[in-house]
């Protein structure tokens, strides 16, 4: 075989490659184009379950804090909660939520539903 191919033969040998092997090229970059695609979404709406967590605790961590003083907004503080940890279980936050519940149960002097709450909490940690 010559080294010295002309132009010609090259482009003949190119075509006569993508003539055969055309069809796996085309599905290997279809695959390759639709698996990044793929992955970049699942990212994003990863990330995006991630924000709202964190927003919904932060509201919640709000509502804590007014309800240390005054009663009805302590029991709106725990509704509150309680509907957090019920959308998110299983994360850090929800146990962080937990422990916020039985800290205003505590300050309500309802000792037992505080007890209560750290048990929920355990139980959630260890099964994690």
């Amino acid at each position: 075989m010559a080294l010295d191919t002309s132009e010609e033969e090259q482009i003949e040998k190119i075509q006569t490659f993508l003539r055969q092997n055309g069809w796996f090229l085309a599905i290997g970059l279809v695959l390759v184009l639709g698996g990044n695609f793929g992955f970049r979404s699942w990212e994003d709406q990863k990330q995006a379950a991630a924000e709202a967590a964190s927003d919904a605790f932060t509201t919640f961590q709000a509502a804590a804090r007014e309800g240390k003083t005054d009663d009805d907004k302590r029991a709106a503080a725990m509704d509150l909660g309680d509907a957090f940890i019920a959308s998110h279980p299983g994360t850090d936050y929800a146990v962080l939520a937990g422990l916020q519940i039985a800290k205003l149960h505590f300050s309500a002097g309802n000792l037992s539903e505080a007890e209560a709450a750290l048990r929920a909490i355990t139980t959630e940690a260890s099964s994690q």
